[in-house]
């Protein structure tokens, strides 16, 4: 303990490995190395410390926390939260679960859990409205985001909030001035996001990149790989697609995008399995590509014909939208 105080930690593990031999029966002993360990960032042996320090204290909320952190440091997000799920009366858990959550693209999950903490703090508030908007939640999101305008009228959180509302204005070089010096995790998800509503596509590919880099956030490695898709690395977009797989939804379309990979790779059978029953005319368009590909001569006409019976319904709603009709 006094080599940990005077900051020597390789000191401080070699001499708490041998206390461990001398007295393997005490908790504080293997709850110390793990931390000595989880300090020199080797979260693999902080974890087997703690365990070795939970077996002896099977009922300490802080070493599952403690195991947690470690995994959470590791950016493995499931085993951090199913510790974090084993310490529900623990604060800093109750925190942590809905980071992991959100971490994971369950936003609706992680702002529930953030709407039961006491929101006094920034990064709480911050949370729960970064929750909200990526659930879709709007309305809800703009209450949050006004509880922390009043607040905290001048942290980074907010510069970085009224960085995305501009840009929901569509003033994508506002939004990019007023993030200029906001370094927060994040950001470069969002400013890849400006970059992309200004056409400027291979600067929010590499903002993208770099939000991955820093948290490996999963809504980065769906835009990613969305552009990959499109235009650029067919492979490199089904790696970010595969990591973004746990968003796929009617709002994050991460089969669309492997199929629009795979098919460009000239792999019609796997595009047509990634893209699974289609749905919208986007998809449906897709899927004709893809039949026409795999020579399905029928499945070819049967598509075209639901995307020209969808075409036709647009058309309709537009001109009764045009005409003033319900």
């Amino acid at each position: 303990m006094a080599l940990l105080k005077a900051r020597d930690l390789a000191g401080a593990e070699s001499a708490l490995k041998q206390a461990a031999e001398l007295a393997p029966a005490q908790v504080a002993v293997w709850a110390n190395l793990g931390a000595v360990q989880a300090q020199r960032g080797d979260h693999t042996g902080a974890i087997a410390s703690y365990e070795r320090a939970l077996r002896l204290r099977p009922e300490d909320p802080a070493l599952r926390v403690n195991i947690g952190l470690a995994w959470f440091r590791q950016s493995k997000f499931e085993p951090a939260l199913a510790e974090f799920e084993r310490a529900p009366g623990h604060p800093q858990a109750r925190e942590l679960r809905a980071v992991c959550l959100f971490q994971l693209g369950r936003y609706s999950e992680a702002a529930a859990v953030y709407e039961a903490l006491p929101l006094e703090t920034i990064s709480k508030l911050y949370g729960l409205g970064e929750a909200q908007m990526r659930a879709g939640e709007k309305a809800a999101a703009a209450k949050t985001f006004e509880r922390l305008f009043a607040a905290f009228p001048n942290a980074p959180e907010t510069k970085l909030l009224s960085a995305q509302a501009l840009m929901n204005e569509g003033r994508h070089e506002e939004a990019l001035r007023t993030m200029q010096a906001v370094d927060l995790p994040g950001v470069d998800l969002w400013r890849g996001i400006a970059f992309e509503g200004l056409g400027r596509m291979d600067e929010a590919l590499a903002a993208y990149r770099a939000e991955i880099a820093r948290t490996g956030d999963l809504l980065g490695h769906y835009a990613a790989g969305a552009i990959e898709a499109r235009s650029g690395d067919a492979e490199r977009a089904l790696a970010h697609l595969a990591a973004a797989k746990p968003l796929e939804s009617d709002r994050y379309r991460v089969r669309y995008y492997a199929a629009r990979a795979h098919l460009r790779l000239g792999r019609a059978e796997e595009a047509r399995v990634a893209l699974g029953e289609p749905a919208t005319e986007e998809e449906h368009t897709l899927a004709l590509q893809v039949f026409q590909k795999l020579g399905l001569a029928d499945d070819v006409r049967r598509q075209a014909d639901i995307v020209r019976k969808m075409k036709e319904e647009k058309r309709l709603r537009e001109e009764k939208l045009l005409l003033g009709k319900p």
